[in-house]
């Protein structure tokens, strides 16, 4: 009848997929806010010793800019790199678990047909290998069933 068919092994069931709002960047609190008065430093006799005030002042300031510095890199650099890493780890031992399932625990591979039109084969192998042959005969048989000018689309995994 000249539908195209596409034949492929699945890798994962179809799942429909649920995304979380992920939380807007603008809505983490400034690391830089927060009272903006400086306490007292020191004990001196006249409160107005301009020079020693100054050395203070620079002296918090320069404390107060290190503080920010290390919070800044921490939220920018070290923060998402450790994530990063744990993210990539969590992958691994997916795979590492899924190849376990379909390898050692032989969870059989499921070869699907599926038409342009909708229509819809599903069939199991265990085994790799076993499926990959199950995918070329049934992607044969549809090859022989239908008209010489069908065309068929086969994918390889």
């Amino acid at each position: 009848d000249g539908t195209e068919w596409r034949v492929a092994r699945e890798w994962l069931p179809a799942r429909p997929r649920i995304r979380k709002p992920r939380p807007d960047r603008h809505d983490r609190a400034d690391p830089g806010s927060g009272p903006s008065d400086l306490p007292t430093v020191g004990n001196r006799s006249s409160g107005w010793d301009l020079p020693s005030l100054a050395d203070d002042a620079l002296a918090i300031a320069a404390v107060v800019g290190a503080v920010l510095l290390v919070v800044l890199l921490f939220t920018t650099v070290l923060l998402p790199a450790l994530v990063l890493v744990i993210e990539l780890v969590a992958l691994l031992v997916l795979l590492v678990a899924g190849l376990f399932g379909r390898v050692v625990l032989r969870r059989p591979w499921t070869v699907r047909a599926r038409a342009a039109d909708g229509r819809e084969e599903r069939l199991s192998a265990r085994g790799f290998r076993r499926s990959g042959e199950l995918r070329d005969a049934v992607a044969e048989s549809i090859r022989t069933t239908v008209q010489t000018d069908a065309s068929l689309t086969t994918t390889s995994s």
